[in-house]
């Protein structure tokens, strides 16, 4: 299975979309599944359901950073080279579903009585969040080679 199956897979199981892009590419970055699953518990419905920032946009940054920032303060190279990858992933982001947070992406408010189940109705998570997921994934994908297994 590959990383962007395994991040759909982990999504449909119950997991938010941030634990799913943590789950299933921290491990190519040496982030174990258990520490990436608590890191992104609290990051669905856009940072603790509050409909900000995507939880698999914010997970596929912070997956970025890993790969490409700094972990000295004196490699200005590198936290500038992750700096411009990320930026350069909200960009596309942003341009692809017409906006980096949740409520831009769903277009409502999904944690109010109403929103819950309209987002019931239109199968939010099926149609909308599994598609960003998919995406997000892919995106990653062309920035993270994977680990190879050597026997």
């Amino acid at each position: 299975m590959n990383r962007q199956e395994k991040a759909i897979e982990l999504f449909r199981s119950g997991l938010s979309c941030a634990q799913a892009i943590l789950m299933a590419y921290g491990p190519d970055l040496d982030l174990p599944e258990s520490v990436a699953s608590r890191l992104g518990s609290g990051l669905g419905g856009g940072i603790g359901r509050s409909q900000e920032v995507c939880g698999a946009i914010n997970a596929a940054a912070m997956m970025l950073s890993m790969k490409y920032g700094n972990s000295q303060p004196d490699d200005l190279e590198s936290k500038d080279r992750a700096a411009e990858r990320v930026s350069q992933f909200m960009k596309q982001a942003a341009a692809e579903f017409g906006g980096v947070t949740c409520m831009r992406i769903v277009g409502f408010n999904m944690f109010t009585p109403e929103g819950t189940e309209r987002a019931a109705q239109v199968n939010v998570h099926k149609v909308i969040c599994e598609h960003i997921v998919t995406r997000v994934a892919a995106i990653l994908d062309e920035q993270i080679p994977q680990k190879t297994e050597h026997v």
